[in-house]
């Protein structure tokens, strides 16, 4: 038996049984919600606190709503390994209570992802990056003027639609020689 992503577990025929999430970072919240509503038991697991890089109060409304839907949640509970066998799966956890066994038919791991920039010579293009990916400046233009890099390689959120907006920030730069900055914008509209 293997783990499902938040791309394999789509493959997926049939609800699982019961579903123990790794990570509960938006994507995890989310599929969470979603397996919860269509039946199956649902088991988060978070080394740290849910929605952790999220407005505390805004997450806390999404967490009770989680609770009320019948999520089962564990924070600040280290997975210590994972075993299989042909029930299903085990995520054993330590918590401040000790150490606890948490079973389920399916897992879901969603934890996010590390840039992959081996081989890609980045040191001989004179490109500066770290463990989290390629530095980029708010024109999302590496340290070789020549180079961008966008989406979850330029580090910050890691959702498609960041990518789609950093994308568009390039092209208006390559295209138009528009003069861009990746930075929040606020839209009030009055009516």
């Amino acid at each position: 038996m293997s783990y499902l992503t938040n791309e394999t577990i789509f493959d997926l025929s049939e609800c699982p049984d019961h579903l123990v999430i790794i990570g509960c970072g938006p994507i995890g919240i989310e599929l969470a919600q979603v397996y919860r509503r269509l039946g199956a038991e649902v088991t988060l697991v978070e080394a740290q606190t849910a929605l952790a890089c999220e407005d505390r109060d805004a997450a806390a409304v999404v967490v009770r709503s989680l609770r009320a839907d019948g999520v089962t949640l564990h924070e600040k509970a280290k997975v210590t390994r994972v075993e299989w066998d042909a029930s299903g799966v085990a995520v054993v956890i330590d918590t401040d209570d000790g150490e606890r066994r948490l079973t389920g038919s399916h897992l879901l791991v969603a934890v996010g992802r590390a840039p992959n920039v081996a081989g890609l010579g980045l040191e001989e293009a004179g490109i500066n990056h770290d463990r989290r990916g390629i530095e980029v400046d708010r024109s999302m233009r590496t340290s070789n003027r020549r180079v961008y890099a966008i989406g979850d390689v330029a580090g910050g959120l890691q959702f498609t639609h960041a990518a789609n907006y950093h994308a568009g920030l390039v092209v208006r730069a390559i295209l138009f020689r528009l003069s861009v900055c990746n930075r929040p914008v606020l839209v009030l509209r009055l009516t």
